[in-house]
């Protein structure tokens, strides 16, 4: 879909080789490795389906999750019509630090899977365009089935009041700007390299990454279907796993809840340390202390304790003192003597 066409401004930057050489490694890049502009693809179990679809006059929105690889960010809602009888999947896409026009292409794979049948899933596919001067309308996706349809255990796409959805866009082409390489978790290695690789399964897929994540321990109830992370702190592996390797945290406090609640599901503590130190940055309004107990992170305690004038009831009743480990606890209460001998 006009791949290298995508990449015409990424010429500009190479300089030290004549146009034809470019031009190959360009072609030679887009065709060897797969989905290098990116692939932002979720699967999430929703939970209390009934319940959600029939007070959908109070809240139409059962899931949202944003994700972002490169500079292309990419946002997912799935809302419940009052005035229709079909789930509607809603996919915002967005280009950052670009300030010219610009457009992104690709395909949108929405599916319903059916828990006993995988060739009875429900899946759409369409084709997105996404412009920066529409600005920020969603391409809008209908499921096939009614309500009622999705709601039929005979049909199999409910089990224990649950459905599995999964979201897929596959950029395809970039317009106006240049989107550095995403690297793909899901491409299995090659056979000299086997061995180097760690396969992680996320739900129904496989992703390959660094042996040095062997640090981080998963737990086997993370790695099946039906898996117990909430669905609002739903994030996609691929992408926290960019962040595993080092990548930058991008986002807002969304995201930075969701990698964090990540990174503490998955016991990955050199990415909690890293949080850590983004948690110390972040306005002290964003920051809920509970999180910093949650995650053992002391310097954002203690960066707390001392901001402490004097001792409030409020500030100290709504601590999750199970959570808490015996060095904050001992901060605390060092805190708290020292604010009643001065508060005279």
């Amino acid at each position: 879909m006009g791949a290298n066409q995508s990449h015409r401004d990424a010429e500009e930057h190479e300089d030290s080789e004549d146009s034809e050489d470019s031009e190959d490694y360009q072609r030679s890049y887009l065709e060897d490795y797969p989905n290098p502009l990116g692939r932002f693809k979720s699967s999430f179990i929703i939970n209390g389906i009934r319940e959600k679809i029939e007070n959908r006059h109070k809240d139409p929105t059962i899931l949202v999750t944003r994700c972002r690889r490169g500079k292309i960010g990419l946002s997912y809602s799935i809302s419940m019509p009052t005035n229709d009888t079909r789930l509607k999947f809603h996919v915002y896409c967005k280009a950052y630090n670009v300030s010219q026009d610009w457009t992104v292409k690709g395909e949108v794979l929405c599916i319903f899977y059916n828990w006993y049948n995988e060739e009875e899933d429900s899946v759409v596919l369409t084709d997105a365009v996404f412009e920066k001067k529409s600005k920020r309308l969603p391409h809008r996706v209908t499921s096939e089935m009614t309500y009622d349809e999705l709601l039929n255990e005979d049909n199999g796409f409910v089990k224990n009041d649950s459905i599995w959805v999964e979201v897929d866009f596959e950029v395809e082409e970039v317009i106006g700007f240049y989107q550095p390489i995403v690297f793909n978790w899901r491409q299995e290695p090659e056979t000299e390299k086997k061995g180097l690789e760690l396969e992680l399964r996320h739900f129904n897929e496989s992703f390959y990454c660094s042996k040095e994540t062997e640090s981080m321990t998963f737990p086997s109830k993370y790695l099946k279907i039906g898996m117990g992370i909430r669905d609002d702190y739903c994030f996609p592996l691929d992408t926290f796993l960019d962040v595993v390797h080092g990548f930058p945290v991008y986002g807002n406090g969304r995201r930075f809840t969701q990698i964090s609640y990540m990174a503490h599901t998955y016991r990955a503590p050199n990415v909690l340390k890293r949080m850590e130190t983004q948690a110390m940055r972040r306005p002290k309004h964003h920051m809920r202390t509970n999180d910093a107990i949650k995650y053992n992170w002391r310097r954002v305690v203690h960066t707390w304790l001392a901001s402490l004038e004097k001792i409030e009831k409020a500030d100290f009743e709504k601590l999750d003192i199970e959570m808490m480990s015996g060095e904050i606890m001992k901060a605390i209460v060092k805190r708290i003597v020292y604010l009643s001998d001065h508060s005279h």
